[in-house]
């Protein structure tokens, strides 16, 4: 399913969990460098529940623009993905709590 609507992009931005549960056939990891090799000027937001530096900084190596734990509200998820579009430079990394 994932490659099938990455066929459709580019998107501006992804937003992704890590842990993807239910019936998916790809983890968070997969689904964000499927999205990098196919879209590489996609910005992507990972989402999660679980705070690991070492995940984080995988991430960061992984091209993704910004890590964060959830909840999130909507307007602070809103107002980051803006900042990051504005502005997207490459290597740029925001962590947020």
């Amino acid at each position: 399913h994932v490659e099938e609507l990455l066929e459709t992009g580019p998107y501006a931005v992804a937003i992704s969990d890590l842990r993807l549960e239910g019936q998916h056939d790809v983890s968070g990891l997969e689904v964000i460098n499927l999205i990098h090799r196919r879209h590489p000027d996609t910005v992507i937001v990972v989402l999660s529940a679980y705070k690991a530096v070492e995940v984080e900084a995988e991430a960061a190596q992984r091209g993704i623009a910004a890590y964060l734990r959830k909840p999130k509200p909507l307007p602070d998820l809103a107002q980051i993905i803006l900042g990051l579009l504005a502005d997207p430079k490459p290597g740029r990394f925001a962590r947020g709590n």
